[in-house]
């Protein structure tokens, strides 16, 4: 007769709810260590949840910057997935409903780099998360004013067969639906072609968050992510390398302009994008501004300022485009003042033109 190993998960009150299942915080373990139970909702194919919990498991396995899967299990009425337990969402962490309030800096900077690794190392083993946004990072505090970040839910999550899918559907996995097609955070051509660079555009937008909420509330941090998401399906993104957010490090604009670019193939890849998120979070604007006015004596012609940009370790092409686009809006006569330029592109107090 076989044996019945029975298992027994004192679940708390429900937390949250994926997009595949609700999540509640199991009371006690065996191992005294904080998890989480994602009860996978049973309407879903059978093969989808095992999809999901594969994923899970292979893409956490050697990345501590995707929320730690512990193991799965079956019941008779569930499908239970358990993995490390967090503190808050980043959504949260963004608007202020956390009460250590606003983030630091180096705090934003430190989430913008285990996102950018974890998206990084799914497309290296060919899974295509399908659903960043700010819900689905998580946060782990680690002491009194630190924390790191996770990227989570794979529920919408495929393995890449292919450099493309087509429509909603993908064969063994969940179908995307309308909430996961019309979020401000899906890339435009989700559910149509897409691939690898609609994870890119999703992290863009994740990261344009992440950084614009240094000074804004959180109606105006909406405003500012519905109109990237605007112009990104307008193919008119282009035009906003300097209005993307007031509170975006040196070279971030032009980073993030390039991730959230109208046409996939433009898009950088998730590893580019990381190691460009990298150089520009680093540099600060007391930094740039006495770079720029050691070396240009107050006055810019495009190619000093060409050179300068270089010299800060933007990619080259995105700084012929940032040339192009400062002299067309305020250039004068081939010289343009430094004041001027700072100002237009971290909006210190300057309107930005669009």
């Amino acid at each position: 007769m076989p044996e019945t190993l029975k298992l027994e998960l004192p679940l708390g009150d429900a937390i949250g709810e994926g997009t595949s299942g609700v999540v509640s915080p199991v009371l006690h373990s065996a191992d005294g260590g904080r998890y989480a139970a994602k009860r996978l909702k049973c309407t879903s194919p059978k093969e989808a949840l095992d999809l999901e919990v594969r994923l899970l498991r292979l893409c956490s396995a050697e990345c501590s910057d995707i929320v730690r899967y512990a193991f799965a299990c079956e019941t008779a009425t569930d499908y239970v997935l358990i993995f490390e337990a967090c503190d808050v969402d980043l959504w949260d962490a963004l608007t202020g409903a956390w009460s250590r309030g606003k983030a630091s800096s180096m705090e934003r900077r430190a989430w913008s780099m285990q996102l950018c690794r974890a998206v990084s190392h799914c497309h290296r083993l060919r899974v295509l998360h399908r659903d960043v946004n700010p819900w689905n990072v998580l946060l782990v505090l680690e002491g009194s004013d630190s924390s790191s970040a996770r990227l989570g839910d794979f529920g919408l999550a495929v393995r890449m067969d292919s450099l493309e899918l087509r429509g909603w559907e993908t064969p063994g996995a969940a179908p995307l639906d309308d909430s996961a097609i019309g979020s401000l955070y899906s890339s435009p051509e989700l559910g149509d072609v897409y691939g690898f660079p609609a994870d890119v555009f999703s992290l863009g937008m994740t990261l344009l968050a992440i950084w614009a909420s240094a000074d804004l509330g959180e109606e105006e941090l909406i405003t500012l992510v519905e109109g990237a998401k605007q112009a990104a399906c307008s193919a008119s993104s282009s035009s906003h390398v300097g209005s993307l957010g007031k509170g975006l490090p040196w070279g971030l604009c032009s980073v993030l302009a390039d991730a959230l670019a109208h046409q996939a193939a433009a898009r950088p890849s998730a590893a580019s994008l990381r190691d460009r998120v990298e150089v520009a979070s680093r540099t600060t604007l007391q930094q740039v501004k006495a770079l720029f006015k050691t070396h240009c004596h107050q006055q810019l012609t495009p190619v000093v300022l060409g050179t300068v940009l270089d010299s800060l370790g933007s990619p080259k092409e995105s700084n012929e485009e940032m040339v192009a686009l400062a002299f067309r809006m305020l250039g004068s006569s081939g010289r343009m003042d430094v004041d001027s330029f700072l100002k237009w592109v971290f909006q210190e107090g300057s309107s930005v033109p669009a």
